[in-house]
């Protein structure tokens, strides 16, 4: 009996692996994971793919880049292929879902997830975006008044050289003129 209820959770082990790597690891699946484990913080959490803020500021509490965070919108699946190391190292890894619980355990004890901490990191996600939104400004008038002085002095260099040609017709017309009366 105990040996048929061993085998038994021994199968139910594989299929969860097998499922587990059917599923691939997305940055959607990531929160939906820390959703069902920490419903405490559910709320916290986005309700629908695409939220900056978010992710930029678990970016910033993760420790990535608040920039590389929130590029991560399109959820594109993280694709890592471990069989050469598995083949020739023999090398096990956790599962992915075990890695994620764990580190949002330390998240969770170190109060990362507090309310306080939480608030000032959307504060710098939305400054940071600020900011890039003024650098784009910035450079987009810097690349304006480079267009229109190269083209203001396009169309001064035009000016001189019609004012030259004209120059050099009256100049001809003059010889041409003295060379009649002559």
């Amino acid at each position: 009996m105990l040996l048929q209820h061993h085998c038994s959770c021994h199968e139910q082990q594989q299929q969860q692996q097998q499922q587990q790597q059917q599923q691939p690891l997305t940055y959607w699946n990531w929160i939906e994971l820390v959703r069902n484990r920490y419903p405490e913080y559910a709320s916290n959490l986005p309700t629908h793919l695409y939220s900056r803020a978010w992710c930029t500021m678990i970016g910033g509490a993760g420790g990535m880049s608040r920039k590389y965070a929130s590029r991560q919108m399109t959820d594109p699946p993280i694709v890592i292929n471990s069989s050469r190391s598995k083949r020739e190292l023999g090398m096990e890894y956790r599962p992915w879902e075990e890695t994620i619980c764990d580190t949002m355990d330390q998240i969770v004890e170190e109060g990362l997830l507090d309310p306080a901490h939480m608030k000032e990191e959307v504060r710098l996600a939305k400054e940071e975006e600020a900011r890039i939104v003024e650098e784009k400004k910035v450079a987009k008038a810097i690349r304006k008044e480079a267009r229109l002085k190269r083209e203001a002095e396009e169309k001064e260099q035009a000016k001189e050289e019609k004012r030259v040609e004209k120059e050099e017709r009256r100049g001809g017309e003059e010889k041409a003129r003295g060379g009649e009366g002559g």
